[in-house]
């Protein structure tokens, strides 16, 4: 009886271990399609700026503002159908625009990703035109997409 609970304990540790290492491994794989996903967010939102740049002649007049608040602009504008939210905080805070005249910025922040070797943290960066030393989000780096 002894050596049966041995076993079966054994196999509970195990089976969690396995368990726990899913679950890991899951919470990773969110980040990277969270991440996945704010990039087509900010691409849609930039072609977005870019038609109603093209049709009005100027970028939409914002600092350091919540992308909800280009609905008016853009949504209802019909350059956009809707304006995304952060995947990950659908309810706090949401991608920065700043902008106007010829220039406008998106600020993004992406989650950490664990990868087999190592793992990559999480960053800040900007999309944008004419956005670099603007000053609006101190100088985040430019994202590489």
């Amino acid at each position: 009886m002894r050596r049966l609970l041995q076993v079966v304990g054994g196999l509970a540790v195990i089976a969690a271990s396995f368990l726990g290492t899913l679950a890991v491994l899951d919470l990773f794989n969110s980040g990277r399609a969270n991440n996945e996903l704010r990039e087509q967010h900010i691409k849609s939102l930039s072609g977005a700026l870019e038609k109603y740049r093209q049709a009005r002649g100027f970028y939409p007049l914002r600092q350091d503002a919540p992308v909800d608040d280009l609905k008016r602009d853009l949504v209802d504008g019909g350059f956009i159908a809707a304006i995304p939210s952060d995947p990950a905080q659908p309810k706090g805070p949401q991608y920065r625009y700043a902008g106007g005249a010829n220039t406008y910025g998106l600020l993004v922040t992406f989650e950490p990703q664990s990868y087999l070797i190592g793992t990559k943290a999480g960053f800040t960066c900007t999309v944008g035109v004419k956005i670099k030393g603007s000053g609006a989000w101190g100088d985040p780096p430019l994202c590489q997409f």
